[in-house]
């Protein structure tokens, strides 16, 4: 358990943590975003992505 502690630690990103850190010290900031918000959703489907059609336009 110990050995797996430490290649977590080695793994962390330090400045994703303090981001995170940040946040939880003053969520009530306007400026502050929430980093877990920033990441990108990868549960999609890539064929949605690739091949989505256009929106038709309102007439």
């Amino acid at each position: 358990m110990d050995l797996q502690d430490r290649y977590e630690g080695e793994l962390r990103d330090s400045l994703f943590d303090a981001k995170v850190n940040g946040y939880k010290a003053d969520p009530d900031n306007e400026d502050s975003v929430d980093p877990w918000d920033m990441i990108a959703d990868k549960g999609g489907s890539p064929e949605d992505a690739m091949f989505a059609e256009p929106e038709q336009e309102n007439p």
